[in-house]
């Protein structure tokens, strides 16, 4: 009787593990590897989306900026390869209209330059350690960068003679966002905490909850959350009013290097030190894929913004580098449509006269 129980007890342990890794295996397809962008001679540090999901931005250790082709006919194929830096290439970023690309390098040093032929337009070496993050303002008019040495600065991309305005934080930053006022700032730094600062550097709000260093930090796109990726392996999620957490996301086995929002605000791809990359669902708080067909260290993800792609950046064991391109099973939303407004001058729709069925007519 004990043996008939205890085999029934292995077959229902087989078909949870065979069901187990049928889910896995279908998760895995559904996220399949596309294709890898080639081309690069060392491993990436950065890779950023055109806003219209037409171009891919690579970066890294071979000093190099690359920029190709991301939408069909001619998916991959380069259409330039910018030189300059002479370290690695550590973040990148598309202005909002796409006309430009910014780059930030283990130099110091910041370069900007027009996305449709290569045309350097800002060069700046202000900072005196490596760059962490660039990002432009909406009207592509100014560009922001943090340093590891523990400021940010604001550059006119228009008046390019007129003068750097600089914010001290003290503290090698990691990463940063504009507040959603516009009238402060969050950073990410090697304290383990998330700072709300001002334009002045002070400190007017704190963030605490991670254990470890904090790496990268990105606002939703409705700003009313803030999504962190730490050292101590964990992304939190957190509340910007009340300043709490609101969910904490695990899973990663090593450091979380970088996360970034789908356009939807729902989910959240995450790389990490593990070589992992993971796309999470935020409201289940879970994970729902993990890609990890080729690359080891992986610095960076991205989604497109149709939600379709998510392009990483790697390290490969192979002279030949380049962007890892996904698939995902994910689109983005379609919009609301609204109904047309009538026409200028139109006649006013008549009104519906009251019906007279089932009364009776006055004589």
């Amino acid at each position: 009787m004990q043996v008939s129980k205890v085999r029934n007890m292995r077959k229902h342990i087989i078909w949870v593990l065979a069901l187990f890794c049928s889910v896995v295996s279908a998760q895995d397809t559904a996220y399949a590897l596309k294709m890898k962008f080639t081309g690069h001679s060392r491993s990436l540090e950065a890779v950023a989306f055109s806003p219209d999901g037409k171009w891919i931005a690579s970066g890294g250790w071979d000093k190099e900026l690359r920029l190709y082709r991301a939408d069909t006919p001619n998916i991959g194929s380069l259409k330039m390869n910018l030189t300059g830096p002479y370290s690695a290439i550590t973040c990148l970023r598309f202005s909002a209209d796409g006309s430009m690309i910014a780059s930030g390098s283990k130099d110091f040093t910041i370069r900007v330059y027009k996305t449709a032929d290569g045309g350097l337009v800002y060069s700046s070496a202000v900072h005196t350690e490596s760059i962490t993050q660039v990002m432009f303002d909406p009207s592509g008019k100014f560009l922001m960068s943090s340093s590891r040495d523990g400021s940010l600065k604001m550059h006119n991309l228009v008046d390019t003679k007129a003068p750097v305005n600089s914010v001290k934080y003290g503290s090698p930053i990691n990463a940063f966002a504009m507040a959603p006022n516009g009238k402060s700032l969050y950073v990410a730094s090697n304290k383990g905490t998330i700072d709300n600062i001002s334009f002045k550097g002070a400190v007017i709000r704190s963030f605490t909850g991670h254990s470890d260093e904090v790496n990268y930090l990105e606002l939703s796109p409705d700003k009313k959350t803030m999504a962190t990726a730490s050292s101590d392996k964990n992304i939190i999620i957190w509340d910007l009013v009340s300043g709490k957490e609101v969910k904490k996301l695990t899973g990663h086995t090593w450091k979380v290097t970088s996360l970034n929002y789908s356009v939807d605000g729902k989910y959240l791809v995450s790389s990490c030190n593990d070589g992992n990359t993971m796309v999470w669902d935020i409201d289940a708080g879970k994970s729902v894929a993990t890609l990890n067909a080729m690359g080891t260290n992986a610095r960076c993800a991205v989604f497109s913004s149709d939600m379709t792609r998510i392009a990483v950046a790697t390290h490969m064991e192979s002279t030949n580098q380049g962007v890892l391109l996904y698939k995902t099973p994910l689109r983005k939303p379609e919009p609301v449509k609204k109904a047309p407004a009538p026409a200028k001058g139109a006649a006013p729709k008549p009104k519906t006269a009251p019906t007279t069925a089932g009364t009776k007519t006055k004589p």
